[in-house]
């Protein structure tokens, strides 16, 4: 992606998340916003368009919307700074998650720490962000492309991460692609290190954390929105894979 490929003019910077202890991120989509991750220290397990990928200190991954992912940290050294932002932003060919190194490009340190400060003004930080996004367009970024798209596995991970609001188990995926329930455990297991239910409850979990940072619903009707409605079963799976409750998450989260 080349400089000249890119328009920056009329991107805006919605909300940042600056240099965290980061809890586990579970699989979740911004349909209206790019997601830039930036990793300050430590390590990352990213994982995105069904490949697994880790991240390190210097690293930037850069999300369009609408993309499911989901980031584990390695270990507690992990601090990250996360950009949420609209407006164009790379080629309408290029809508796969980018990974890119800032370790050889000091300028690209030097924008994030002045975007950070919280002097600066918002409409300075809309300019700096601009110009790290050209900055960015620089690099040799890495393009993180689906992992066979078409194969059964990617579809019912697609469908997984579209319809986790529904009622779904082994038997309804098992009647909507015509395979038996221990084949789809056979073919999907090997490839995302879960169970197509276990997937989903990851799916349900990061959809919340997705709805308890940007939106003022109690967190006992995002259960219900995310397709839990079991409250109590809700807040204690919430905890368990985030490390927090949800009120605390959103305490510390909220957009």
């Amino acid at each position: 992606m080349s400089s000249d490929m890119l328009d920056v003019s009329s991107v805006h910077l919605i909300h940042q998340i600056v240099s965290y202890a980061v809890s586990p991120r579970h699989f979740q989509t911004f349909p209206d916003h790019w997601c830039m991750h930036i990793i300050c220290d430590g390590a990352a397990d990213f994982y995105v368009s069904g490949g697994s990928y880790t991240a390190y200190a210097g690293d930037i991954l850069l999300f369009p919307p609408g993309l499911c992912h989901a980031i584990l940290p390695e270990n507690s050294t992990l601090r990250m700074t996360i950009l949420f932002f609209t407006g164009a932003c790379v080629p309408d060919s290029s809508q796969d998650c980018r990974l890119y190194s800032m370790r050889s490009s000091p300028t690209i340190l030097s924008l994030l720490q002045i975007m950070q400060q919280s002097a600066t003004l918002p409409v300075a930080r809309d300019k700096l962000l601009e110009a790290l996004l050209l900055q960015l367009a620089a690099l040799p970024g890495l393009s993180l492309s689906p992992l066979h798209p078409s194969s059964p596995s990617s579809l019912i991970l697609a469908y997984l991460n579209t319809h986790f609001q529904e009622d779904i188990s082994l038997s309804s995926l098992s009647e909507q692609f015509h395979l038996t329930p221990s084949h789809i455990i056979h073919i999907f297991k090997p490839l995302y290190e879960l169970s197509p239910i276990q997937y989903l409850n990851h799916r349900r979990i990061g959809e919340a954390q997705y709805l308890l940072e940007t939106t003022k619903h109690s967190a006992g009707a995002i259960a219900g929105m995310v397709g839990i409605y079991n409250r109590n079963y809700f807040y204690s799976t919430f905890k368990k894979m985030v490390g927090m409750s949800p009120s605390d998450y959103r305490r510390i989260c909220a957009f």
